[in-house]
């Protein structure tokens, strides 16, 4: 599409080149046809021939003669004595020399053929261009040779010069007019009737008006575009606007005409000043509008060169120490600079507000170039060039108002169709969801046996039993209500609740003495087999009843925990079959079939029970809102961080840092800090956001603390869901490269039943986590497990008890289990910390207790994290209010 828009607007431009060269010969060769018909020479001085049998203006630029006057002090009668060969035709001179004011003479023989029986006629004489400064013309008839014949006529006041001339039947005069040429500029010259010229200003004058109306309406309709979307890039184009209806006053003399007692008006370079100032706006517009800075660097480093030289060019021009021509010439360059590498960039873009900017400035370029050579002389200057900038400057104004319709029009469309776009994009994610927890889960399954391998093992252990007398019991779970969950929560609920269960009660029969392994994988053996989605089975050898008892219980009592998915709780129902082996049916099936008859009469009696599911809808419009909020908070780093300090008990000095987030949107709604990550987990860029606290976090810590000379560890809380992404890991070496953070001291913190039961969390992930050199942290660890001997086959060096059961140290159930945890934590060598310490009561019950780090609002309150600074001193146990 890029290639064929390309090809398409060069050939747009080729024939509107084309065609605007066509015109402008068409209209100079028109001119210089009748000119010929009407002009004849005498007495070696060009003689202008007027024929008022039609005529009503005549261009006569290329018939007068010219003469340079250095100091500017000649009077008539000097240039009166000079030799013809002093004139020089004025069309072959070009002004362009110096910023300064020049004087010039010019003079020309004028002649009106018969008019039959009219009368005489008053003609105009008008030189076209607002620089000249003139003074009187001096007119003399039939051939007078010194000043005492000429008669003096004075100029009309308008913002071109313009001379009455009264001519007679067959009357013939000579005309010497006295020039200051403020500046390069060529003379256009006409000779008009004077209603034909009336009659012209009265017709072009709303033209004028509608051409300045215009732009002035398209420079406060950016203004106003740029206060109410807060976009720096209308700004720019009202400047560019601006600075194209000040240069054009300025060129069509409106405002030496208007306002010229103004001396800034009356400054030579002010035009000039204006170009470099409008060539430097559109350069910032430019760079804005396409984003040359992300994704085109050379591009906007060509743009950059272009304002650079162009501020170059103000202060030369305004200090006057550089000549017109190496201005125009530099000014050029400019133009270039930012002119090819501009359309460069917006040829690879493909939108319709695009698509005008290249346009709009292409006509623009094309039109000032020719208007520029005019000027200068390497184009003829009549009518069409010398207005062809006013069109062109019109037709950008046009064209990029209309882009920037266009893209306001496109927001507005997206801004309406937005609601169901996030809706699409919300069921596109929980699709997405449901695909990755379907292979989570089949994943999971097929980690373990099925009813074959069960079979096989089965028959193995009853055969190698049947000498000793050892027991073999068969059990049987079965899970309820998952259609209720999948109708209620989809598929995805269903699938992550069956690979939290399946997870969690491998853990548990793994931490039970006297279940049978089934297979060994990576280094452990499997407890179970999984015959259906639901329902599962292991083999307890050497038990007896009150064993068995104790077994299922255990087992009951960890599956009725609530399995948590996205911020409610599901307890799904279990039931239960146990078989024994018997003497005189000795063989699988009949176990097999006992158990399952077992656990066909417990689930009949389980499923009169019922069961009540909370709904809960993640893709309201509520959530929906916040998760846009939430991307663009992001972005915008509005994401606010606190510190939270870790204390050592025995020096009273902190060792760790906890990252707290917290968010309050542009409502002022505060969000619940576990709900930013869940919030962020379901709209899919919670790495993103862990990545930007992260950054955030170190760049706060490096300022408060040097690691080299406080070993301070930095804990980040860490989603499951950011190892889904396959770069994150990769992410966070960079960042730890780029500020030079070790890795040693940094440390990711991981809810304890997320490292159990969350499909996302490998020992293959945290082993590389750990070989990274960062530390791994249980967090909330006791709050949904009473059985910590699976810590020993995890790559954990610090454990963080849950403030929950800190609360509850008064019952001794609690207490011995604390206790129990402080010795295994210091028989592993794995730090662990207290959460929670509200009062001196609880820290001095930690302390006898052997505890060696705590947490908590009784040392500090979390502190905003631009604000913490690390004190020289010793802890200060006071209260602080809740962040």
């Amino acid at each position: 599409m890029g290639q064929g828009m390309c090809y398409s607007l060069r050939g747009f431009l080729t024939n509107w080149l084309g065609v605007t060269l066509l015109l402008c010969m068409a209209a100079v060769g028109s001119v210089s046809a009748n000119a010929t018909s009407r002009f004849v020479s005498a007495d070696s001085k060009l003689s202008i021939l007027i024929n008022g049998l039609g005529a009503k203006q005549l261009d006569v630029s290329s018939y007068l003669e010219i003469t340079p006057d250095p100091q500017g002090l000649a009077e008539l009668d000097d240039i009166l004595q000079l030799p013809d060969s002093a004139f020089t035709p004025l069309q072959s001179q070009t002004l362009f020399s110096s910023m300064s004011n020049q004087a010039y003479w010019v003079r020309a023989s004028v002649r009106e053929s018969a008019r039959g029986a009219q009368a005489a006629s008053r003609w105009l004489l008008v030189l076209e261009n607002p620089h000249l400064v003139g003074g009187a013309m001096y007119i003399a008839r039939n051939g007078t040779l010194d000043s005492s014949g000429f008669t003096l006529v004075e100029s009309i006041q308008d913002r071109y010069l313009v001379y009455p001339v009264d001519l007679a039947l067959n009357d013939t005069f000579e005309l010497y007019i006295k020039l200051n040429v403020r500046g390069a500029m060529t003379i256009p010259a006409k000779v008009w009737r004077e209603d034909a010229y009336r009659l012209h200003q009265r017709k072009t004058l709303p033209a004028w008006g509608l051409l300045f109306g215009g732009l002035s309406a398209l420079i406060l309709y950016n203004l106003f575009v740029m206060v109410s979307l807060r976009e720096p890039m209308y700004c720019y184009l009202a400047a560019f606007l601006s600075c194209g209806l000040l240069v054009t006053a300025h060129t069509e003399g409106f405002l030496a005409h208007f306002a010229g007692s103004v001396r800034v008006f009356q400054w030579i370079g002010f035009g000039a000043f204006f170009q470099c100032v409008a060539l430097m706006s559109a350069a910032l517009f430019t760079r804005v509008f396409l984003n040359t800075r992300a994704d085109y660097p050379v591009i906007d480093r060509l743009l950059l060169a272009s304002m650079a030289l162009s501020l170059l060019l103000l202060g030369a021009l305004t200090f006057q120490v550089l000549p017109l021509p190496l201005f125009f010439s530099g000014f050029s360059v400019c133009g270039l600079l930012f002119f090819i590498p501009a359309m460069i960039a917006s040829l690879s873009v493909s939108d319709r507000a695009t698509r005008y900017f290249l346009v709009g400035w292409s006509i623009f370029i094309l039109g000032y170039a020719i208007y520029q050579f005019a000027q200068l002389g390497l184009v003829p200057a009549n009518y069409v060039t010398v207005h062809l900038k006013e069109v062109a400057l019109g037709m950008l104004g046009i064209t990029l108002s209309l882009g920037i319709a266009s893209q306001i029009q496109k927001e507005r469309s997206q801004k309406s169709m937005g609601l169901t776009q996030q809706q699409e994009t919300m069921l596109e994610l929980k699709y997405t969801e449901e695909q990755i927890q379907k292979k989570v889960l089949r994943d999971t399954l097929q980690e373990f046996p099925n009813a074959e391998a069960l079979q096989s093992a089965a028959s193995r252990v009853i055969e190698s039993v049947g000498s000793t007398g050892e027991t073999v019991t068969m059990v049987l779970v079965e899970l309820h209500h998952l259609s209720l969950v999948e109708s209620k929560l989809g598929h995805a609920a269903k699938n992550e609740l069956l690979t939290r269960a399946t997870k969690r009660l491998s853990i548990v029969l793994r931490s039970i003495v006297g279940v049978v392994s089934l297979k060994e994988l990576n280094g452990q053996y499997v407890p179970m087999a999984v015959l259906d989605s639901n329902r599962y089975a292991f083999l307890l050898r050497s038990m007896d009843d009150v064993a068995v008892n104790f077994a299922v219980d255990e087992v009951e009592v960890s599956m009725q925990r609530p399995f948590f998915y996205q911020g409610i709780g599901l307890q799904p129902g279990v039931s239960f079959g146990v078989a024994r082996l018997s003497d005189t049916e000795a063989s699988f099936d009949s176990l097999y079939q006992h158990a399952l008859n077992a656990l066909r009469a417990d689930t009949e009696k389980n499923l009169l029970k019922g069961y009540q599911l909370e709904s809960v809808d993640q893709y309201n419009p509520r959530n929906i809102s916040l998760i846009n909020q939430l991307r663009q908070a992001i972005q915008e780093n509005e994401i606010s961080l606190y510190f939270q300090p870790v204390y050592d008990l025995s020096s009273n000095q902190p060792c760790g840092i906890e990252v707290l987030t917290r968010w309050d949107t542009s409502h002022g709604e505060k969000v619940n800090p576990n709900e930013i990550f869940y919030l962020a987990e379901v709209g899919g860029f919670v790495a993103e956001l862990t990545l930007k606290v992260m950054e955030q976090a170190i760049c706060h810590y490096l300022t408060a603390v040097d690691p080299q000379d406080n070993p301070i560890k930095l804990s980040v809380n860490l989603s499951p869901k950011c190892l889904r992404e396959d770069r994150f890991l990769e992410e966070v070496g960079i960042l730890l490269t780029r500020y030079h953070m070790p890795s040693k001291m940094l440390s990711f913190e991981i809810k304890e039943a997320a490292i159990i039961e969350d499909p996302c969390i490998t020992r293959e992930a945290l082993n590389r986590i750990r070989s990274m050199g960062i530390s791994l942290t249980i967090d909330e660890f006791g709050a949904a497990y009473s059985n910590s001997s699976y810590m020993s086959s995890l790559p954990v060096a610090e454990v963080k008890l849950d403030q929950r059961i800190v609360a509850r140290l008064d019952n001794k159930f609690h207490y011995d289990s604390v206790a129990g945890l402080i010795n295994l934590c210091r028989e592993q060598d794995i730090k662990l910390v207290i959460h929670g310490v509200e009062d001196e009561s609880t820290l001095a019950r930690l302390e006898q207790m052997g505890c060696s780090f705590a947490q908590g609002h009784y040392f500090s309150a979390p502190v905003k994290a631009g604000e913490f600074r690390l004190g020289k001193g010793q802890m200060r146990r006071s209260r602080y209010q809740r962040a």
